[in-house]
């Protein structure tokens, strides 16, 4: 899920809310929050690349996550 807009809107309200339901609903699940301006240079980088959804999931398990294999990862 991607929530985005302008400034001031109330994206951190609504993804408080959406986190609490989803951690509600499924506790056995993660839920991880990542600020994609956090990771502008590294995106920027990518642009223009194709990816499958393989390769999107190590990046961000690898790059913006920063978990290490293979514990962290399974």
């Amino acid at each position: 899920m991607l929530i985005s807009d302008t400034s001031g809107v109330g994206k951190s309200t609504v993804l408080a809310h959406v986190s609490e339901d989803i951690i509600q609903n499924s506790p056995t699940n993660w839920l991880v929050r990542i600020d994609l301006n956090d990771h502008t240079d590294t995106l920027n980088a990518l642009q223009g690349e194709e990816m499958s959804e393989k390769k999107a999931t190590e990046f961000v398990l690898e790059e913006m996550l920063k978990l290490k294999p293979p514990l962290e990862l399974d």
